[in-house]
């Protein structure tokens, strides 16, 4: 497989996430939302002071706020956000956020749980992947609903789980699982289906197809 360059911008700090909203590209970091414009070519900071997380699906832009001892999550547009739900936490790591039609997922770092929340419902979840499940890194939504996530328990893993709401709640299915052999720090997928993540300690760019080979 061949990558072509398109464009880089320096965003002056560590960029975790990122979104298209209209002519505007956002980007999640530890010091608030950083917002390029295509037209000035040149980056605004909003929530300044606050760690923010931001996912995209459709036309529909998330970010998830981590300010002291409490994530919000809220949706996002250029006028207002709107807050969703919110939980607690005591470590200050990264809780990586995704997006989909009917769900949203949170990584909750301290109760090493996804928080999944029904967005026709409004009824969040907590969901253990397993017992020996050791740390939660990412998860990323699939186009047909599916959720990746990024686990270590004896191994760094990737998982793709389906998602089911019985009796108002989430539960997971798993679906297939493989070694990645690192910490991927980015997960996404391709229109194709591809599903691309990026080694952090290799420096490069794994790709599977959508059944994980």
């Amino acid at each position: 497989m061949r990558l072509e360059f398109v464009s880089s911008h320096d965003t002056g700090d560590q960029g975790s996430s990122v979104a298209h909203y209209g002519d505007d590209i956002l980007v999640g970091t530890p010091d608030g939302l950083k917002v390029f414009s295509r037209v000035s070519k040149q980056f605004k900071l909003k929530e300044a002071g606050k760690s923010v997380e931001v996912a995209q699906h459709e036309g529909d832009i998330f970010m998830a706020h981590m300010q002291d001892s409490l994530v919000t999550v809220l949706q996002y547009s250029n006028t207002a956000t709107d807050r969703l739900f919110s939980f607690p936490r005591e470590t200050r790591v990264v809780n990586f956020l995704a997006a989909h039609t009917i769900h949203l997922s949170v990584i909750n770092c301290d109760k090493r749980q996804l928080e999944i929340y029904n967005r026709k419902t409004g009824i969040l979840t907590g969901v253990k992947l397993s017992a020996d499940t050791d740390k939660l890194y990412n998860n990323c939504f699939t186009s047909d609903g599916g959720l990746l996530v990024e686990s270590y328990t004896t191994e760094h893993q990737l998982t793709k789980y389906t998602i089911e709401n019985k009796s108002d709640k989430a539960s997971l299915t798993k679906e297939w699982s493989l070694d990645v052999g690192e910490f991927a720090y980015g997960i996404a997928e391709a229109e194709n289906g591809l599903i691309f993540l990026c080694g952090m300690k290799s420096k490069k760019i794994y790709v599977y197809d959508s059944a994980g080979e």
